[in-house]
């Protein structure tokens, strides 16, 4: 997300985060591949380092990779017949018309650590807390303000909790 302020020239500054470590990686014409980072198909952003043992994929799995890339951006198009080609016809269309993005913005999830529970963010961890104890974030808000009245009674609270990989 980029924030400006102020006058602003046309410039191509790129950021990204990692969903674990939370590194950023930041610079002028910067892409994914340049800042040694990865993104799986279901938008998680990692550093290459966690990158799960890459396998050998299948006709099935680019299939897959695809119907869900076009499934999360909505700008994105495939044809049933496109799907349906046979498998060295599928190949060769998806190396010309997808591989360039798949390698760039949409590793198999198999490769990714969060799509896998080998690890996980904490928006995930947040986001499946409020879920499974009914609360809202307001209701959550509220808990913690009873609990530690301000921010500062948190962070003392949670400041030996560790962050990185255990």
């Amino acid at each position: 997300m980029k924030i400006r302020n102020g006058f602003v020239s046309n410039s191509s500054s790129s950021s990204f985060l990692c969903d674990l470590s939370g590194n950023m990686e930041s610079g002028m014409d910067l892409g994914l591949l340049d800042a040694g980072m990865f993104q799986c198909v279901n938008g998680h952003t990692l550093m290459d380092s966690y990158k799960l043992e890459e396998k050998e994929l299948s006709v099935e799995d680019y299939k897959n990779w695809l119907k869900t890339y076009v499934k999360n951006n909505s700008w994105a198009r495939i044809s049933e017949e496109d799907l349906s080609l046979e498998e060295d016809e599928f190949m060769e269309y998806f190396e010309e018309e997808w591989m360039d993005t798949f390698n760039d913005e949409g590793l198999d999830s198999s490769m990714c650590p969060i799509c896998q529970f080998e690890d996980t963010s904490y928006e995930i961890i947040a986001k499946w807390y409020l879920k499974n104890q009914n609360i809202t974030r307001k209701q959550m808000a509220k808990k913690l303000k009873e609990e530690f009245q301000n921010y500062e009674g948190l962070e003392e609270y949670i400041k030996d909790v560790k962050y990185e990989n255990s």
